[in-house]
């Protein structure tokens, strides 16, 4: 039984061997299987294969397989995985080096944006929305931007995938230019915005450019979120507002600041009206240490605190009329504690 066992082995791996090599035992590449390959094969081996410079020639060739092959394969699942796995991976390369940009040169990628401009697909879009900030000739980019703006169909998924994966700049270019449509609904702004700025915390920044990149990315979400009031951001305002104060307090963090503060009141939540009452707490001990304290930031954090009207605040409010605060810190910590009491 053993020796059966072995035999069988034997003839598997020789099998194996033999499927990989030519009919003159010389191995065969990667790019000459899948050109052979029946066309479940191919799928499973431009799946398999992650878009490179060392892959180049067998996106290259599988793209080239579809063009040829268009008109034979309609509406085959099959087909037009291949095509749109190659068509996506040869862009992810061209985008990706510049050595495979020049090997290829400019008409020949200027041929293959003209044969996927014929396919209208939404899984190229932030591929083709990255060519616009890559260094290709100018007429390249043009005809990428194009693409991008002629696309039919809903652009949401599209805009929320570039902004979750592309490099920052294209996250706030096309988050800027969503904020701005008026084909896209408050819901849909208010779910990018949120989706920004989780992007934007993650962002691993490698030089100035892009840190001020993520900064505009935050800013200009908090403005949006106050607009549409998306109190579903609360979380990420709050920890946008951590992020603040913990920053050396220059005017220009001094006046995010003070938005942010605002957009926490306006978006009204239980959560903010704890983080902003530990603030007014932590103040209040400045405060009978005698330590110095920023009067417009205290005076904003109060005012939102007033306009939530969540009892969480009670305490700290209530007990900032012993601390010898001015005659205006006192004055709006006495009205905020009314509106406590008128939402009790």
């Amino acid at each position: 039984m053993r020796k059966i066992l072995y035999t069988f082995l034997f003839f598997l791996i020789a099998a194996a061997s033999l499927f990989s090599q030519d009919s003159s035992g010389k191995k065969i590449s990667i790019e000459e299987k899948f050109m052979i390959s029946d066309i479940r094969d191919k799928l499973k081996i431009i799946t398999s294969v992650k878009p490179s410079e060392e892959s180049f020639e067998l996106y290259k060739n599988a793209v080239e397989y579809t063009v040829l092959n268009s008109g034979f394969y309609v509406n085959d699942p099959f087909f037009d995985e291949i095509y749109v796995r190659s068509a996506s991976g040869l862009l992810d390369i061209l985008n990706s080096s510049s050595n495979i940009r020049r090997k290829c040169g400019k008409d020949e990628i200027m041929n293959f944006l003209n044969f996927i401009s014929e396919k209208n697909d939404d899984t190229l879009l932030p591929h083709l929305f990255r060519m616009k900030n890559v260094q290709y000739p100018p007429d390249i980019r043009k005809k990428a931007e194009e693409l991008f703006y002629s696309y039919k169909g809903p652009l949401f998924p599209a805009v929320s995938y570039i902004i979750e994966n592309n490099p920052v700049q294209d996250k706030l270019e096309i988050y800027s230019q969503a904020m701005a449509s008026l084909e896209l609904g408050m819901i849909e702004k208010g779910e990018l915005s949120t989706t920004a700025m989780k992007a934007a915390f993650s962002y691993k920044v490698t030089d100035h450019r892009e840190t001020e990149a993520v900064k505009n990315i935050l800013i200009s979400s908090v403005d949006m979120i106050n607009r549409l009031k998306w109190s579903e951001a609360s979380p990420l305002v709050l920890q946008y507002f951590d992020q603040l104060i913990a920053y050396e307090n220059t005017d220009a963090v001094k006046e995010n600041l003070k938005k942010t503060i605002k957009t926490l009141g306006i978006l009204g939540t239980h959560e903010a009206a704890v983080r902003l009452s530990m603030y007014i707490g932590l103040i209040n001990s400045f405060a009978e240490k005698g330590l110095d304290y920023d009067e417009e930031i205290l005076s904003e954090v109060i005012s939102s605190l007033s306009m939530i009207g969540d009892l969480a605040a009670y305490e700290n409010l209530s007990g900032m009329e012993k601390l010898g605060y001015s005659e205006k810190i006192i004055s709006l910590s006495r009205e905020a504690v009314k509106n406590l009491k008128v939402s009790r």
